[in-house]
C-alpha cells in the first residue's frame, strides 16, 4: 500500500515537473533516449520502474529524489 502511494506521488510529480516545462513525453523521452511509452508508464503510474530510469529523469528536471518523493 505505501509503495503504491508512493509511485503515484512520483509518477504524478513528474507529470507536473513535465507541463512546467511545456514539454511533451515525446520531447522528454527523445532527451533521455528512451521510449514514450516509458515516459507514459511512469507518469501513469502503471508497473515498477527502474531506480536508474526515475534518477535520469530527476535530473533532466533538476530536482533531486528526495525532492521528488516529499508529500
Amino acid at each position: 500500500m505505501i509503495k503504491r502511494m508512493l509511485t503515484n506521488n512520483i509518477g504524478n510529480k513528474l507529470r507536473m515537473l513535465r507541463f512546467m516545462k511545456n514539454l511533451t513525453q515525446k520531447e522528454v523521452a527523445d532527451a533521455l533516449n528512451m521510449k514514450v511509452a516509458t515516459i507514459s508508464r511512469i507518469e501513469n503510474n502503471i508497473g515498477d520502474h527502474r531506480m536508474t530510469t526515475i534518477k535520469k529523469l530527476v535530473d533532466f528536471y533538476g530536482v533531486t529524489l528526495e525532492e521528488l518523493i516529499k508529500s
